[in-house]
C-alpha cells in the first residue's frame, strides 16, 4: 500500500457509531487494555505517545502487510478514551444512520452529514477550518490529504466531553486534529 493510497470501500472494515457512546467496538470511557481486547481481531497497536497537555494518544493500525494507521484514540490522564479519529485513507468505514463518514469526497459527505444533523436536531456548524461539525452528535468531519485529493476523516467525542466541543482552552478534540497535522 502506497503512502497516499486510499482503500477501496470493499476493503474497509465496517463499523457503526452511536453518538457520544461508541465507534465500532470502541466505547468512550474504555481503558487501553479494554480497547486492546475489543479490537484484537482486527487492529493492532502501533504507537502510544503523550500529548502536550499530559493526555495520551494510541494509534491502531491494520495488521499484516499494509500496516497503516487506521484509528487514533485519545485518552484522558485517567486512561479513558475520550476522542477517536478514523483515518480517511485506510480506516474502517463508519456509518451514522446510513451516512458513510470515512474516505469520501468531503463535499459529498458534508451534504449528507449536515442533512442528518439537521433532521436529528444536532445543529450543524463549521469549524475555523470549515469542517462540518455537530456538537449534538459529537462529530467533526475533517478533511485529510491523500496525495492530490482530500478525503473525509471523522473525529468523534464522548458525552463527557461535549461541553467543551468548541472550547480551545479545554478542547475535547486534541489540537493535532484541529490543525490536521497527522
Amino acid at each position: 500500500m502506497a503512502v497516499w493510497e486510499v482503500l477501496d470501500e470493499a476493503e474497509r472494515l465496517r463499523w457503526g457509531c452511536v453518538p457520544f457512546e461508541s465507534v465500532g467496538p470502541i466505547r468512550f470511557g474504555m481503558s487501553h487494555d479494554e480497547v486492546e481486547a475489543a479490537v484484537a481481531d482486527v487492529l493492532e497497536t502501533w504507537s502510544i505517545r503523550p500529548l502536550r497537555d499530559g493526555r495520551m494518544s494510541r494509534t491502531l493500525m491494520l495488521p499484516g502487510r499494509a500496516r497503516r494507521p487506521a484509528v487514533t484514540l485519545y485518552f484522558t490522564d485517567s486512561d479513558q478514551v475520550f476522542c477517536a479519529a478514523v483515518n480517511g485513507r485506510c480506516g474502517p468505514q463508519v456509518t451514522l444512520g446510513g451516512v458513510r463518514l470515512v474516505g469520501r469526497v468531503p463535499s459529498e459527505v458534508e451534504t449528507e452529514f449536515v442533512a442528518y444533523a439537521d433532521t436529528h436536531g444536532a445543529s450543524p456548524r463549521y469549524s475555523l477550518s470549515n469542517d462540518p461539525a455537530a456538537q449534538g452528535l459529537g462529530i467533526v468531519l475533517c478533511a485529510q490529504r491523500a496525495g492530490d485529493v482530500l478525503v473525509s476523516r471523522p473525529v468523534f467525542v464522548g458525552r463527557a466531553w461535549d461541553h467543551c466541543f468548541w472550547d480551545a482552552s479545554e478542547s475535547c478534540i486534541p489540537s493535532v486534529e484541529w490543525s490536521q497535522v497527522y
